[in-house]
């Protein structure tokens, strides 16, 4: 038969086990969280240097046509281009908030569909 002293230290150990492994737990998923959040910024900064690279190695050349393959960052699924020269004709099937985004001429040179770079 146990002793109640170490039943009390048995508890007492299984607290502190579980008190232990819930900490791991948040600490590592916040880990992760961070981590994930921090790739999606750099994944975003690698596309507006990768296009501002293509844009500025091809400004030169006046009518040439250069093929630029280019990975739009996680969360946007589009990217539009507008050239402020002259006041566009825009479709219906527009994205609105890109055509909000033309429409005000902020001078945005490269929108994305929740994002505009400068």
């Amino acid at each position: 038969m146990k002793k109640k002293s170490q039943i009390y230290n048995q508890i007492f150990i299984y607290i502190l086990t579980i008190i232990l492994i819930s900490f791991i737990l948040v600490y590592g998923y916040n880990a992760v969280q961070n981590f994930r959040s921090r790739a999606e910024q750099v994944s975003c900064l690698k596309f507006r240097n990768d296009m501002q690279n293509a844009v500025e190695s091809i400004s030169s050349d006046f009518g040439s046509v250069k093929r630029k393959d280019l990975q739009l960052c996680a969360p946007y699924s589009k990217a539009c281009f507008v050239e402020n020269f002259e006041m566009p004709v825009l479709d219906n099937n527009i994205d609105p908030i890109i055509k909000d985004s033309i429409l005000s001429n902020t001078g945005k040179k490269y929108l994305l569909s929740r994002m505009c770079f400068a």
